[in-house]
């Protein structure tokens, strides 16, 4: 048996290999948990672009004369209210000069952290 001098070796050892998987294992959980992150902003912006529909579409139908609890009434219907992950409240206010404030609502528990509020709300004022 003949020994090889150290120098001749080519390739890695086991230790260089391992250490390699472990770093790019690391890259890549970060990675995937980043994707998530994104995924979940992703999908809270949507529930707000639906939220802001939602508003003016009452905003609309009020203004084209549709009675105040018809609308009202409509907005806690499933249609709506599937679309959020949690209880959406839509709540419409109509003061004696004519100006309207809407207020809609939702509950989402993924991004809630701890002890941060998960519910949602977005108010428009406008005027009749």
């Amino acid at each position: 048996m003949r020994m090889m001098n150290r120098r001749f070796q080519n390739g890695f050892t086991l230790l260089e290999v391992l250490i390699t998987v472990i770093v790019m294992s690391v890259g890549l959980l970060g990675l995937a948990a980043l994707h998530n992150l994104a995924l979940t902003n992703a999908q809270g912006s949507h529930h707000h672009s639906l939220a802001t529909t939602y508003i003016y579409d009452a905003l609309d139908r009020l203004r084209a004369g549709e009675e105040l609890a018809d609308v009202q009434t409509s907005f806690a219907a499933d249609r709506y209210t599937r679309n959020f992950p949690g209880d959406f409240n839509m709540q419409i206010d109509l003061a004696i000069d004519g100006h309207i404030t809407i207020t809609a609502s939702w509950d989402d528990a993924r991004l809630g952290d701890g002890g941060e509020s998960s519910t949602n709300q977005l108010v428009v004022r406008s005027r009749l």
